[in-house]
């Protein structure tokens, strides 16, 4: 059991120093309050945070993820946008929200194992380095989860093979990548000036950020043609049993042919044919649907990373922030 007691006083707070927990960071939490003095009282109270504490997502509490996981154990008191009160038996559980996370690391050197590693607990690669985070900033702070898919769960839907039977007469190439091709930044700046969304400036930034010029990864480049025309393009990083999808772009006058998908499938065959295990497509973002492509692979066989339980979980609904109506889960 992790001591993340530092002081219990004898007006029944606990305070929360900053804390590490497999990248992750905990901070400026109070943990609880009782609203009874007894002994046994205090005991249950401790026990209880020990044992569910680090289990109860502390995002900020926009985010339904507090209430749904309260629900489990909990008598639900009361939210608002600071804090979570919930009832368990004669105490008082006040959750404070935790704030947003974001961590990176920039090895000189990273090995397949040590990428399968990361993107196992919910890392991802930027540039030349790796980072985790929590949320990103739109126009005020989204909650992100990280997906995943075990290759073998994979199987071959209707609308897979229709994108393929769309694209049965463009051709492909699978190779190392050594050098950005000159066709494949041309695209992509076609690509960039059609997208309403904020994309890589350009292929070098997106690999190599500003300074490095050294590719650490193993890195696989995918070209798609129609004819001798380059029509979508796309980058993937492969560890011992894992791969990453970095970047993927496509001519926009050949939207109707959904290549992005198309560039997907094509590294899951890559990926099958070299009995990788599991494939990480990024994350999708709450309350913005941007990236919910990424769950037409088969949201029954996704996995979305709990930094919590360091487990990967079913994919469920409720984590894109919105219902089939609209609104928002936590109203």
């Amino acid at each position: 059991m992790l001591d993340v007691f530092d002081e219990f006083t004898k007006e029944g707070f606990i305070e929360f120093n900053e804390r590490h927990l497999y990248g992750y960071s905990y901070s400026d939490i109070t943990a609880f309050y009782l609203d009874h003095g007894t002994s046994a009282g205090t005991e249950k109270t401790l026990f209880l945070i020990e044992s569910r504490c680090w289990e109860i997502p502390f995002f900020v509490s926009k985010f339904r993820s507090v209430l749904d996981a309260c629900v489990n154990y909990f008598q639900v008191i009361s939210m608002s946008s600071t804090r979570t009160v919930v009832n368990w038996h004669q105490s008082v559980l006040i959750l404070y929200s935790l704030k947003p996370y974001y961590y990176s690391v920039n090895p000189d050197v990273i090995t397949g194992v040590e990428l399968d590693q990361l993107l196992s607990l919910g890392w991802y690669r930027m540039h030349q380095y790796l980072f985790t985070c929590s949320h990103i900033g739109l126009e005020e702070p989204h909650r992100v989860h990280w997906l995943r898919y075990a290759i073998n769960e994979i199987t071959s839907r209707p609308s897979h093979r229709r994108i393929v039977h769309r694209c049965r007469n463009f051709h492909f190439v699978i190779e190392d990548f050594t050098t950005i091709r000159a066709d494949h930044t041309e695209l992509h700046k076609q690509y960039r000036s059609s997208i309403d969304f904020d994309g890589a400036l350009n292929i070098m930034d997106c690999l190599f950020g500003d300074e490095e010029t050294v590719n650490i990864f193993n890195t696989k480049s995918i070209s798609v043609f129609d004819q001798d025309q380059l029509i979508a393009g796309g980058y993937f990083d492969v560890g011992d049993k894992a791969a990453a999808s970095i970047l993927h772009f496509f001519n926009p006058d050949y939207s109707r042919y959904s290549l992005g998908k198309y560039l997907i499938l094509l590294t899951i065959d890559y990926l099958k044919f070299h009995h990788y295990e599991y494939y990480y497509p990024g994350y999708v973002v709450e309350d913005s649907p941007k990236m919910n492509y990424k769950l037409f692979l088969g949201k029954k066989e996704a996995r979305y990373f709990d930094p919590l339980t360091v487990t990967w979980k079913h994919f469920d609904e409720r984590i894109l922030g919105t219902n089939p109506s609209g609104r928002s889960l936590t109203t």
